[in-house]
């Protein structure tokens, strides 16, 4: 291969914001990202070991690789980070020769999860990226087929749950609590005990009770607690203003019982007491 680029083409320049936002589309090409990768691979060892695997990877999955290596290169933000070339306590390797290692594994038996992985880039900062990466490689989150399921229909839900972990007050919090609660959500659509079906659901959900009322839905709950998929669509259509009623009498909404509700029941308004009020600030 005639090595065009004279140092790998980057995605990740100068400063960005702290919290969730949406990255810039990747513009480059097929070749640029494979000569990228093999440029990093001259610097970074670890990269050496996916070169090979290359020729047998759908390219699409060329731009996961070269920002997960360019991640691992750069500082997140000058006051919190996560160094993936630090040595983990369990696997003892490095996030990067994990992943390097894992993503072509993914490739044949989970490719939804490096989906999900590149729209993680894509919707939060390096921070909260990196995070995931870590998380990712030392749980072995991208290379278990049974939740390849879980990835595909979870992919749209990437910007919410990001949205949702930056919304949560840190005052006094340890470090990493929204990076924390991010990957929480993650956990939690990859449950065992989830029915996949419903991950989809999770979108209108969030876009009907957006600002307060997503802070106490509990979705571990409402991904498994055994209430018919054709109930909980019944009950969608009158969750926004179920919401909006029950603040305006001061109170909060219980969105899992108003969704798991008889849909015959029009009138019937379930509300949670004794919710602190700051849980519910925009």
């Amino acid at each position: 291969m005639v090595i065009k680029l004279l140092a790998p083409k980057m995605r990740f320049v100068g400063w960005e914001p702290m919290g969730a936002f949406k990255r810039a589309v990747d513009e480059r090409t097929v070749d640029e990202l494979r000569e990228s990768i093999h440029l990093w691979a001259r610097r970074v060892p670890e990269v050496k070991q996916i070169l090979p695997e290359l020729d047998h990877m759908n390219p699409k999955h060329f731009g996961l690789i070269a920002d997960t290596v360019e991640l691992s290169q750069k500082k997140a933000n000058s006051f919190q980070d996560v160094d993936m070339m630090e040595e983990l306590e369990f696997p003892p390797f490095n996030t990067l020769d994990l992943l390097m290692a894992h993503i072509p594994i993914a490739a044949r038996k989970s490719p939804s999860a490096l989906d999900f992985a590149q729209e993680v880039i894509n919707k939060a900062g390096k921070l909260t990226s990196k995070f995931f990466l870590r998380d990712s490689a030392q749980f072995e989150l991208l290379v278990n087929p049974k939740t390849n399921a879980n990835f595909k229909n979870g992919v749209t839900l990437v910007e919410d749950f990001a949205r949702i972990a930056e919304s949560f007050p840190i005052k006094g919090q340890p470090e990493f609590t929204r990076q924390e609660d991010f990957m929480e959500q993650i956990y939690a659509i990859l449950d065992e005990g989830v029915d996949v079906e419903k991950i989809p659901l999770l979108k209108e959900v969030y876009a009907r009770i957006r600002g307060g009322a997503e802070k106490i839905f509990d979705m571990d709950k409402f991904l498994q607690d055994g209430t018919p998929i054709e109930v909980i669509k019944a009950n969608m259509g009158s969750l926004e203003h179920a919401r909006n009623y029950s603040y305006s009498f001061g109170k909060y909404l219980d969105v899992n019982a108003q969704l798991a509700k008889d849909p015959k029941d029009v009138d019937k308004v379930c509300y949670l007491d004794s919710i602190p009020r700051y849980m519910l600030e925009e």
